[in-house]
């Protein structure tokens, strides 16, 4: 994988490894970009605006019984933890309840 600076101080942006349009099958590699601030910035407020127009799809239960509404997508891309669980087939991401017993 070749990696080079993006632009002062910034993470290194790898080249694209072989994907399914060159291959005929499955993407063997993952692509991490670096955009720059700007258009990271851009791209957050979209999302911010998005999920405020968005109905939640995703109930978190605290232990004293608080109840917050949210977006899984949000929360499976901040949490490696929440990113398993939707994704792995546990009742949390079919029902849209999850219980956080230690959180208050």
């Amino acid at each position: 994988m070749n990696t080079s600076l993006v632009g002062d101080g910034e993470a290194p942006m790898a080249s694209p490894g072989p994907s399914s349009a060159c291959t005929g099958g499955p993407a063997t590699s993952a692509v991490a970009l670096a955009p720059d601030a700007k258009a990271q910035s851009a791209f957050l407020a979209r999302i911010a605006n998005v999920a405020e127009v968005l109905p939640s799809d995703v109930t978190l239960i605290t232990a004293n019984g608080s109840r917050h509404e949210l977006h899984r997508f949000v929360l499976a891309a901040r949490s490696p933890f929440f990113q398993k669980m939707f994704a792995s087939g546990m009742r949390e991401g079919s029902s849209g309840e999850v219980h956080l017993a230690d959180v208050d």
